[in-house]
């Protein structure tokens, strides 16, 4: 009998220890989209999405030990849900502020100085954070190459375009104008322009967004159950793998750097327009041409090495 009653007493003890670990995800749940809520209304978008990975975390945990079982799950996972769209939202929004495009004329203007960039470094890895900056910079991408790069390295059908720069100490903007080569230029003088236009565009995309670094922090510790139908989808899983490795300081971490995504989405693009529309028509037909095309190799190796 006793030691019957001693099973009996072990069961119920166990069971009030779960209950009470269940109790306690449960407020670590609440408190976390409470501040979460603090976090998104003071701007501190980082720290906001790595509480709400954290909450993720948590709600993992708990579908992996009740499931179906715990029927408020379902709501706090779409409360879940609801708080990271809210999230998301806020951040593009200010990110917009700071990348603007406006149309008739189509300007991009890019806040820069330091503490411009040090926020645009913030929104990136918030947005890196929730799994959006790959798609983001996918579609700036398809803009500069629409935008720009078409313009500036037409095919035989449009007419070039020159980029202008205005800059100053809160930012840079960046749209086209008419081609101001002049009308009996060579080709190899047109192709020297288009090269030197594109590189001046490309070094001011890299020094006042795309030099920009971000972390696979939130990645990197998350737990390997994310393929869990219930919170987890494809876009997580391809972000993951998608990851490179780099080590700095020796401090190894997985990161990637916002130049590398855009190069992923247009930089075969790129190199077939300036294949096909800049440096096909100045390459020599006669000996002696030879001498004024080593300026273009020149100037192509410079490009390569930026």
């Amino acid at each position: 009998m006793s030691s019957s009653d001693y099973d009996s007493l072990q069961q119920r003890c166990n069971e009030c220890r779960a209950t009470l670990n269940l109790l306690e995800q449960l407020v670590q749940v609440s408190d976390g989209f409470r501040d979460t809520e603090r976090l998104i209304a003071s701007k501190s978008y980082v720290e906001a999405t790595q509480l709400h990975a954290s909450v993720y975390d948590v709600l993992t945990d708990i579908s992996q030990a009740y499931g179906n079982e715990l029927i408020i799950l379902p709501s706090l996972i779409c409360r879940h849900d609801a708080l990271e769209e809210k999230l998301e939202t806020h951040i593009k929004q200010r990110w917009t502020e700071l990348v603007a495009w406006s149309i008739s004329p189509v300007i991009l203007t890019i806040a820069s100085g330091p503490d411009s960039h040090a926020h645009l470094q913030r929104l990136s890895q918030a947005l890196h954070n929730l799994r959006s900056l790959s798609p983001l910079i996918s579609k700036f991408a398809g803009q500069i190459m629409t935008e720009f790069v078409r313009k500036i390295l037409p095919d035989s059908v449009n007419p070039s375009c020159d980029p202008d720069v205005t800059q100053d100490s809160l930012s840079v903007s960046i749209k086209v104008i008419a081609d101001r080569t002049p009308a009996n230029a060579s080709s190899v003088t047109r192709t020297l322009r288009k090269l030197s236009m594109f590189t001046t565009l490309m070094e001011l995309l890299y020094e006042n967004l795309l030099n920009i670094t971000v972390i696979d922090d939130i990645a990197a510790r998350q737990k390997t159950t994310k393929d869990i139908v219930l919170l987890a989808g494809d876009e997580a899983a391809a972000a993951a793998a998608d990851t490179k490795t780099v080590t700095s300081s020796g401090d190894a971490k997985p990161s990637r750097r916002l130049m590398s995504m855009f190069g992923r989405e247009c930089s075969v693009a790129c190199l077939q327009a300036l294949i096909d529309n800049c440096l096909s028509s100045a390459i020599p037909s006669h000996r002696s041409e030879l001498a004024e095309f080593t300026q273009v190799i020149d100037l192509k190796r410079c490009l390569l090495r930026s």
